[in-house]
């Protein structure tokens, strides 16, 4: 969104839940003279201090929308991970490309959730599936796969107030339907073929 320094963060937030994209950004007139517009962006659930297709996709459109960079072929975002130098191809036009900023996380959030996804999401859950296969055998364990990104919905649903729609709930009931089917036609007895000579 254009021109969005009057919009209060509650407001950001709110429209951000409203479009239930994974990304809303809003372009703001920058804080520093070293940069040439502000950028915040917001999923449905928080606010980034950085990400890398909103960064691409509002540099462009705050081309088309006039912005013109203080240094020719350079344009320099300011967002909450600090400043972001993206370069334009010669010409003025055609493909933008930056580097990410180097950013050390401080909050403890960003911590505990990196310890859950080192420890608990990949060593204590793949351990867990290896117990599974050995109990249930490989091709039914397979199966189990399907309710992954169920899941996954499930708890973004509770952590980050994402709302379903009418297409991802459709395709978790056919998930599951096709999971259920395929479970109950793996234990069904071969048909008897007739002997052949």
């Amino acid at each position: 969104m254009h021109d969005a320094d009057g919009i209060s963060d509650e407001d950001m937030a709110a429209f951000a839940r409203w479009t239930n994209l994974s990304e809303t950004t809003f372009l703001l007139t920058p804080t520093t003279d070293e940069a040439d517009y502000r950028l915040r962006i917001f999923t449905p659930g928080q606010e980034l201090p950085f990400a890398g297709h909103p960064t691409i996709g509002s540099a462009h459109a705050w081309l088309e929308g006039g912005g013109v960079p203080r240094t020719e072929g350079t344009l320099v975002q300011e967002c909450g991970a600090g400043l972001v130098q993206l370069r334009r191809a010669s010409g003025g036009h055609g493909r933008l490309a930056f580097a990410g900023p180097p950013v050390v996380e401080s909050r403890i959030g960003y911590w505990i959730g990196l310890l859950y996804l080192g420890i608990v999401a990949s060593a204590v859950a793949f351990a867990l599936y290896y117990r599974v296969i050995r109990a249930v055998g490989p091709a039914q364990a397979a199966y189990s796969s399907v309710l992954i990104p169920i899941l996954a919905m499930a708890i973004s649903t509770a952590v980050e107030n994402y709302r379903w729609s009418a297409l991802a709930a459709g395709g978790g009931v056919l998930a599951l339907a096709g999971m259920a089917v395929a479970l109950r036609a793996g234990r069904a007895p071969a048909p008897l073929l007739p002997p052949t000579d």
